[in-house]
């Protein structure tokens, strides 16, 4: 189960996320934290217009996680500070030769290796 920024599925509450996944029926089961939903859940205030809370909403939830890699110093640190099972690369790209670059820089953050980042793909 992953965390998302929504209430009750957040796991801000561990008692919470523990009713949550104690009500799963499902001997392989398990919680992954986004790093990228995790930084982003807290409240937002919306408009009252509906047309409008739906584009804060929009633009909200393509803004929290851009699905780009990790590229600053200490990610393996992190990682190894968390010790999860699985380590999972997701990004959303615009071609083969973009995820190649991507999973080649996210690969080398995990390897504490030095890469060179291209500004025109990888951009805040």
């Amino acid at each position: 189960m992953e965390n998302l920024w929504w209430p009750g599925l957040n796991f801000r509450r561990p008692e919470m996320t523990y009713l949550l996944l104690e009500s799963i029926h499902y001997q392989k089961k398990g919680l992954m934290l986004d790093t990228g939903h995790f930084l982003h859940t807290h409240p937002h205030i919306l408009s009252d217009d509906p047309m409008e809370q739906m584009n804060q909403l929009f633009t909200h939830i393509f803004a929290i996680d851009k699905h780009q890699p990790f590229t600053a110093l200490g990610v393996r640190e992190l990682v190894e500070r968390i010790q999860p099972e699985y380590v999972t690369l997701e990004y959303i790209t615009e071609s083969r030769e973009q995820l190649a670059e991507y999973l080649s820089q996210g690969m080398a953050a995990l390897k504490n290796e030095k890469i060179f980042v291209n500004p025109l793909t990888n951009w805040e």
